[in-house]
């Protein structure tokens, strides 16, 4: 392989870590670090000498989550009850439904926008980047809003990034919330992320998420796949008259009401699993927020023809006319010789966890037979990952082992890209790797750099980890979205509700080199 060409915002050069201990012992700044080498995993072949031929670069982004944090079809009194004092933690555990840095989802995309431009190209083989993909979650609740703005930031130009009343910020932390349990950027009131996690003031910040900017745009063509949370009410439950109503009315639920029958984490939240909005509604304590028609629900057709746009590179993101007619979100797409093949994997259910139905599994098996035949390399793409491929409610669908099984009968596929869990993951199966991205709205917000690379007898496929553009430290600026971008991944790093660190994934799994053989040697 070539010389990796420094590059500030790739992790070879330097990394992004905790600094040490300040003034509160659990909250911690971040700061530069240095890079990472690529480590080798010779798992399915040796890696070969020599710098090879170039066929492929991808960048990859996934689960971008772009939030509409004032949405009254959130459900952040859940997550709140995630609080590490609260004896309802372990029921409520790892739900997604609140995050301090959540009003910036919006300035993180445009950050990486500009990380991916900047890289330009892969720094293992200088092959300039072909194509990024998004593999799913790209919205966060299924709102029109949400898709709106992530196709805004990503093709570029003028974005407005609020909703409702704009000189209001109507989500958690906010003024109309008026509740202690949440971050609190203005310093008052004394609420539980600064009294016990140490969280920093940041007046004005909620309201900057609210201005808007011009974005980027990527530099590069881009293709879109379909995820859980772009189905489902909160990525778990599917759109009913009930929830559609929810989304464009008037009234935010903030607090559980202390004399309500049932306020417990455990009823709440099997409440708001079963779509029980009496239940829950009777449980709450209720504010008057502005009304928004962009909050409304979107089915699947609406969520793909909103990428059949004027401009879009390529032609509706990869999506077709077929997908348009028919309301499919599955298609193949060919960049530079390799044939890309997008799956979608989201069941038609409540559940976050995916599957593939029947006729998908017929148009994949037709596709991976006519690749073989004309000997194309074929990268797959999805949402789910094969240890989340589990969900068949009806016991009709294609799970994670019935599709491996089918891959590994084809050996032109040499890469499964997806996403979903949030977290850096790199694994084989025999006959191809599957590389998962870490997500944008929680820690580590990265993305990666894939170059795949003909050796002859075997294809080298280069994984380098990308940061967003936003510094490594945040100095305490809200003033642009840089500064907000920077913000957001110091919140990322700190939250009181799961693990961050683990999302970072092992050394093995972040800047690394996959040599499998070539199927057509």
């Amino acid at each position: 392989m070539a010389d990796v060409t420094p590059n500030r915002r790739t992790t070879v050069e330097a990394t992004i870590v905790r600094a040490a201990a300040g003034t509160h012992p659990r909250y911690r700044q971040l700061t530069d670090a240095p890079g990472l080498p690529h480590l080798v995993r010779d798992d399915l072949a040796p890696l070969p000498a020599g710098e090879g031929t170039p066929i492929v670069t991808i960048a990859h982004l996934s689960d971008i989550h772009l939030i509409d944090p004032e949405s009254p079809a959130r459900f952040e009194v859940t997550e709140r009850m995630t609080h590490r004092d609260q004896a309802s933690r372990e029921q409520v555990e790892d739900i997604g439904s609140y995050r301090p840095q959540e009003a910036f989802t919006r300035q993180v995309l445009d950050s990486m926008v500009v990380a991916v431009n900047g890289a330009a190209a892969g720094p293992l083989s200088g092959r300039p980047i072909d194509v990024a993909i998004t593999t799913g979650d790209t919205s966060d609740n299924a709102h029109a809003n949400e898709i709106g703005w992530a196709l805004d930031v990503l093709e570029g130009g003028p974005v407005t990034p609020g909703s409702g009343d704009p000189e209001v910020y109507a989500g958690a932390g906010g003024p109309v919330f008026d509740s202690d349990q949440y971050w609190v950027p203005e310093g008052e009131p004394a609420d539980y992320a600064r009294v016990a996690e140490g969280f920093p003031a940041a007046p004005g910040a909620h309201l900057a998420s609210k201005r808007g900017f011009e974005a980027s745009g990527l530099d590069v063509p881009w293709l879109s796949i379909y995820g859980n949370h772009d189905r489902l009410v909160g990525g778990v439950t599917m759109p009913t008259d009930a929830s559609r109503a929810l989304s464009v009315q008037a009234l935010k639920a903030i607090e559980p009401r202390p004399d309500a029958e049932v306020h417990d984490a455990h009823t709440l939240k099997r409440a708001l699993d079963e779509l029980d909005f009496a239940t829950y509604g009777a449980a709450m304590d209720w504010r008057t927020v502005a009304v928004d028609a962009g909050r409304r629900l979107v089915e699947r057709a609406e969520w793909v023809a909103a990428h059949f746009r004027d401009g879009a590179r390529p032609a509706a993101h990869g999506f077709t006319e077929a997908n348009r007619a028919d309301g499919t979100a599955y298609y193949r797409h060919d960049v530079a010789g390799v044939t890309f093949l997008a799956l979608d994997t989201v069941v038609p259910a409540d559940g976050w966890d995916g599957s593939l139905d029947r006729v998908q599994l017929s148009w994949l098996i037709g596709e991976l037979d006519a690749a073989g035949r004309e000997r194309r390399l074929v990268v797959l793409m999805s949402h789910h990952t094969s240890t989340t491929l589990g969900f068949d409610p009806a016991g009709d669908r294609v799970t994670s082992a019935e599709l491996i099984g089918t891959v590994q009968q084809h050996p032109c596929v040499i890469a499964w890209l997806n996403g979903h869990t949030h977290a850096n993951e790199i694994r084989h199966h025999g006959t191809f790797w599957e590389v998962t991205a870490a997500s944008l709205i929680d820690w580590p917000q990265q993305a990666r750099i894939v170059e795949v690379v003909d050796h002859g007898d075997t294809i080298v496929i280069g994984c380098t980890l990308l940061d967003h553009a936003a510094p490594a430290t945040w100095a305490g600026g809200v003033d642009t979205p840089l500064e907000l971008a920077s913000l957001s991944r110091e919140l990322s790093a700190n939250t009181w509700q799961r693990h961050p660190f683990d999302w970072a994934g092992e050394l093995t799994d972040r800047n690394v080199l996959l040599p499998l053989p070539h199927p057509f040697a």
